[in-house]
C-alpha cells in the first residue's frame, strides 16, 4: 500500500494582480491606510499518489486544469513573499466545490491517484512597517472571508 501524499499547486496572477488592487481599494473605504499591495492566489491541495509520471502529471495538473495560461501562472511550492499572509480555508464540513471540480476534472482528464482535494485563497498585505495581527485578522473578517463557513489562518509579518 502506498502512503498518501500532498501535491500542493499556487495559482496567481501573471501581470497586474487585478482583485489586490480592488482590495487596496476596499481597504481605503475601511479606514485602513498605508497598504502599498496584496498579493491573491488559488491554493490547491491534492491528495493521492500520483505514481511514476508524477512530474509530467503534476505539470499537466497545473499548466491545463488549474490555469488560464494567458492571465496566469502556477508553482508547485508556496510563492515567497513578505508581508502579512492571510489564508481562507473552507471550515470541516463544508462542500469545497472548487475541490470536487478539480478531482472530476482530473478523472475526465484521466489522471488518476488523487483521492481527495481542498482549495484555499491566499492573501499577502504588504505595507512598510508591516501589518499587525489585529489588523489582518480584521481585514481579514471584513473583506476576506465568511467566518460562518469558512475559517482563515493569518500570520502577521
Amino acid at each position: 500500500m502506498t502512503s498518501e501524499k500532498e501535491y500542493f499547486f499556487e495559482v496567481y496572477s501573471r501581470g497586474a494582480d487585478p482583485r489586490g488592487s480592488e482590495l487596496c481599494e476596499e481597504l481605503s473605504d475601511l479606514g485602513i491606510k498605508g497598504v502599498t499591495g496584496i498579493y491573491t492566489g488559488n491554493l490547491f491541495y491534492l491528495y493521492g499518489d500520483l505514481g511514476e509520471k508524477e512530474g509530467e502529471l503534476r505539470q499537466r495538473i497545473g499548466k491545463e486544469l488549474l490555469t488560464d495560461s494567458v492571465i496566469e501562472e502556477y508553482s508547485v511550492d508556496r510563492k515567497n513573499m513578505k508581508g502579512s499572509e492571510i489564508v481562507v480555508f473552507f471550515r470541516e464540513g463544508v462542500l469545497d466545490i472548487g475541490a470536487v471540480r478539480v478531482l472530476e476534472a482530473l478523472d475526465i482528464m484521466g489522471i488518476r491517484g488523487i483521492v481527495r482535494a481542498r482549495t484555499a485563497r491566499r492573501y499577502v498585505l504588504s505595507r512598510e512597517g508591516g501589518v499587525s495581527a489585529e489588523e489582518s485578522a480584521y481585514i481579514a473578517e471584513k473583506l476576506l472571508y465568511n467566518k460562518i463557513i469558512e475559517r482563515a489562518e493569518i500570520n502577521a509579518g
